[in-house]
């Protein structure tokens, strides 16, 4: 298995061997291609908590760290476009914007954002492969590490895939139970066999 640089990723989706929609040549990154954040969270709240029933304070990613904002909410969902995630822990599902697909020969890894990393966000827990000739968009798991509630806000960057050529096609490539995803999908562990 090869990692693919920018040049060979921009070759693979001429070809049609990676679909990415939409597609905005400025994400591509040397290694890898950055997505960003779709709706539809699926929030795991923490039982201990007595909930969102306060003045909360959140940090914006998207502005500079001294200009923390201050919500009063009742949930952690603000809106179909904003969630804050909870400081210490906090966990949700959420979806990339962009629908992957990907050939037969063809493998990915979904990662963080090193700048969101910093701030304690991970995007994923160990579900991070994504299998040859998947379909659809990606679930992430993301869980906030750090002190601060952090808003996400749909359409920011918050994760990067990185692309692996194999060295035969899958045969059958992947045919599991997430294929086709057009959203945050919960798990499907009880189904059967197959990611």
């Amino acid at each position: 298995m090869t990692m693919l640089s920018n040049v060979e990723i921009r070759e693979a989706i001429e070809a049609g061997q990676i679909g990415i929609t939409p597609f905005l040549p400025e994400n591509i990154q040397p290694a890898s291609i950055d997505l960003t954040l779709g709706g539809g969270f699926i929030p795991h709240y923490d039982r201990r908590s007595t909930g969102y029933h306060e003045i909360r304070t959140a940090v914006d990613p998207l502005r500079p760290s001294d200009e923390n904002i201050t919500i009063r909410t009742r949930a952690a969902i603000l809106s179909d476009h904003c969630y804050i995630l909870r400081g210490c822990h906090g966990y949700t599902l959420g979806c990339t914007a962009e629908r992957v697909t990907l050939g037969p020969d063809i493998a990915a890894q979904v990662g963080g954002k090193s700048s969101l990393a910093r701030m304690g966000i991970e995007v994923h827990l160990t579900a991070g492969f994504i299998d040859p000739g998947f379909d659809g968009a990606i679930t992430l798991e993301v869980v906030n590490n750090g002190p601060d509630d952090i808003l996400l806000t749909v359409g920011m960057p918050i994760a990067q895939l990185v692309f692996y050529r194999l060295g035969k096609p899958a045969n059958p490539p992947y045919q599991g139970r997430y294929q086709g995803a057009t959203g945050t999908e919960e798990s499907k562990y009880h189904i059967g066999r197959g990611a």
